[in-house]
């Protein structure tokens, strides 16, 4: 810039030595813009006349420095950044967050198998019926029951024979034993009247004995009277003491015969009709034994007749109830056909057991475990459902009492069950529907989504 003022100011004499005046200002406006700007700078031109407008003098542009420059890249870097993360987080999260390849919403089925062997007559809730049911142990047990009640009508007839001949003997011992009462009590008084007379023959002999031995004594009577008078006075008194020991015989009888025993010299102990009447006792008691086993035993067999009966009527005709409410997935059997004992005939489907089935990579597999929290997303839907999972069975072959069998979904070999409590409680069954399981808490970043959360950060 000084070269170029000098040669300005060297120009400028030269121009004063031509006969221009020094002090011109527009020839020094013109040096000192052709000295700030060289390359817009022009050939010299002859001077112009006074009469030409002047022009403001060029201001002088400073030139930026290069950290200046630097900065403001930078700053625009940072809010382009900042502007791409705030578009692209909420998507970034559901690409980045462990979710499913597959999933649908599936569902237990349940069984419904033909108890009997039979034909089969109705479908939505299936019916059997069995017309060749084998009745034989029912007919046995009838034909039992009715023997039995034969055998115990003829021992009923059996006892009330015995128990009318009872009565008769009871009668006719009874006569007995009024009779030999009123016999035993004639003999006593008869026995009492001769006592009496036994007494006084016993007073009188006792009284000549004492005579004829004072007349011995005196010398009036002769020994030979006075013997035969004391011989006569115990004659006497024996006959009195035989007397009084039949009447005490008499009166033992009569007393055991009021007690029912009898006591004699034509019998043992008891009488003939007393014997007959135990023996008929006896077999009244063994009659009434029998009929008491008879119905024991016919009561055991009409208790057996009526389950006999019931288990007849079972595999007769059947009716099958679903155990919980549940709609007709698969029909297996048509009216009219013939099926065994435990085979299929209806699939139903329980909508209330309803859990989603998904196929994860093995990658996803690992970071699972159950009782893990996940959200079962079906496709087409903004908003997922809360659920959790409940089972990994990873490559091994899942339980295929499913409506969809897990081995479905081929995309990928770990298989994961999830509950779903919201898909079990609708009345809506939407088994089959097709969506997205996201595993983990609903927005929680994965790690590279908490990598991008801190760079935010840290440039913030």
């Amino acid at each position: 810039m000084k070269n170029n003022l000098g040669m300005s100011k060297r120009k400028g004499e030269a121009a004063a030595d031509d006969g221009s005046r020094p002090g011109d200002a527009r020839t020094l406006q013109d040096q000192l813009a052709g000295a700030l700007n060289p390359v817009a700078r022009a050939p010299a031109e002859p001077a112009q006349p006074l009469e030409r407008p002047q022009a403001s003098p060029p201001v002088e542009r400073r030139k930026p420095s290069r950290a200046a420059a630097w900065s403001g890249r930078i700053l625009k870097s940072l809010v382009a950044l900042f502007v791409l993360a705030a578009v692209v987080w909420a998507p970034m999260q559901v690409f980045l967050q462990a979710s499913s390849v597959e999933a649908v919403v599936n569902a237990r089925l349940i069984i419904l198998r033909s108890p009997i062997e039979g034909r089969v007559t109705a479908v939505d809730l299936p019916a059997a019926d069995n017309p060749r049911i084998d009745h034989g142990p029912v007919a046995r047990l009838e034909r039992q029951i009715d023997d039995l009640s034969a055998d115990r009508h003829s021992l009923e007839a059996r006892l009330d024979a015995a128990r009318t001949e009872a009565a008769a003997l009871e009668t006719q011992l009874a006569a007995f034993r009024k009779a030999r009462i009123a016999v035993l009590d004639a003999d006593a008084a008869m026995l009492h009247q001769r006592i009496i007379a036994a007494e006084e023959k016993d007073t009188l002999a006792a009284s000549d004995a004492t005579r004829s031995q004072t007349l011995r004594a005196t010398g009036a009577a002769s020994s030979v009277a006075a013997d035969r008078a004391a011989h006569a006075a115990r004659i006497a008194a024996a006959a009195l003491a035989e007397l009084r020991l039949q009447h005490r015989r008499i009166a033992v009888e009569r007393q055991a015969l009021s007690r029912g025993v009898y006591v004699g010299e034509s019998y043992n102990d008891r009488p003939q009709s007393a014997q007959r009447l135990d023996e008929v006792a006896t077999r009244i008691t063994t009659l009434e034994a029998g009929i008491a086993a008879d119905a024991e035993h016919q009561r055991g067999l009409r208790i057996a007749l009526a389950q006999a009966r019931q288990h007849a009527a079972r595999l007769a005709e059947a009716s099958i109830a679903a155990p919980v409410k549940a709609r007709v997935w698969e029909v297996l059997a048509s009216p009219g056909e013939q099926v065994n004992r435990g085979q299929d005939l209806v699939r139903l489907l329980s909508c209330a057991d309803a859990v989603v089935t998904a196929s994860v990579s093995e990658n996803v597999y690992n970071r699972l475990h159950a009782g893990m929290p996940a959200r079962f997303v079906p496709r087409g839907a903004a908003k997922g459902l809360a659920g959790t999972i409940v089972n990994l069975t990873g490559m091994a072959s899942a339980s295929s009492n499913y409506a969809i069998d897990p081995t479905a979904l081929h995309k990928e070999p770990y298989r994961v069950t999830v509950a779903v409590p919201r898909l079990a409680a609708t009345d809506r069954c939407a088994v089959g529907r097709t969506g997205r399981v996201m595993f983990g808490q609903a927005g929680r970043p994965s790690s590279a989504m908490h990598l991008l959360e801190t760079l935010r950060s840290y440039f913030q």
